[in-house]
């Protein structure tokens, strides 16, 4: 089992919609950082159950070392997930409409992202499906987004991935990946869509001190302190009043 060894801080924030419970949340972040596998997940909100699909599946890619970026190992990964969790809703009594509902399946966008030693260098790779989004910057200043680069690219209808196994291949071919070269300085922030539109907007408009408290608060890793910084952008209605899933991982 290969491992890494690097100086990382890792930040994680979870953030329900406004009115809602955290049993509600369709976000989910899980990271395995003794092999630095990071991930995050959006469960759509008009399917059923996304928060257990987003959850069962960030949680189980992050214990596979090496990470399943290729698809010779990610599809079967995602075709047993799937008949597991359709499994576990089966033994559920449910009433006729969510049983109705659960025959369609759960959808969640997804990203993933591993660093890893190359030629004595440290690099990455991510992969995604969807609208979740991965922000690399080096030394303050963004050097890459993936999969989207502008906050004018969220609200598309993004190819998700399913839970029924029957639907999975098509959502398979759309999958995108990327990777790149790191070290001391820099970090990742793997945002779900309503935050990343938002911070993708802050860098358009360069709006530095936008920047610099979201830093901050996250730096801070205070629940209180997120809390109230995204209160305050939903009640002025400067981010969508949505889920929210930040994961930042700086390298010293």
């Amino acid at each position: 089992m290969n491992t890494v060894s690097c100086d990382l801080s890792v930040r994680s924030f979870l953030l329900t919609k406004s009115g809602t419970g955290p049993m509600e949340c369709e976000d989910a972040i899980a990271f395995n950082r003794s092999h630095l596998i990071f991930a995050i997940a959006d469960g759509a909100t008009e399917a059923y159950d996304s928060r257990s699909w987003a959850r069962l599946l960030v949680r189980s890619w992050v214990r596979i070392d090496p990470a399943a970026f290729a698809m010779v190992d990610f599809e079967p990964l995602l075709r047993e997930l799937g008949i597991r969790l359709h499994r576990k809703w089966a033994r559920r009594k449910l009433p006729w409409y969510a049983a109705e509902k659960a025959q369609s399946g759960s959808f969640t966008a997804f990203l993933g992202l591993q660093l890893f030693p190359h030629d004595n260098d440290l690099h990455w790779r991510a992969l995604a499906a969807g609208d979740c989004c991965l922000i690399h910057r080096r030394n303050g200043v963004v050097d890459q987004t993936f999969p989207i680069s502008s906050a004018d690219d969220f609200g598309w209808n993004p190819i998700l991935l399913p839970s029924l196994t029957s639907k999975q291949k098509e959502s398979l071919r759309v999958i995108r990946q990327v990777e790149g070269q790191t070290g001391s300085g820099d970090d990742f922030l793997l945002l779900t869509d309503a935050v990343a539109a938002w911070f993708l907007r802050q860098v358009e408009r360069g709006s530095k001190e936008s920047i610099l408290a979201f830093d901050q608060a996250v730096q801070s890793n205070e629940t209180e302190a997120l809390g109230e910084f995204f209160g305050n952008l939903r009640n002025s209605r400067e981010i969508r009043n949505d889920d929210i899933a930040v994961l930042r991982i700086s390298i010293c």
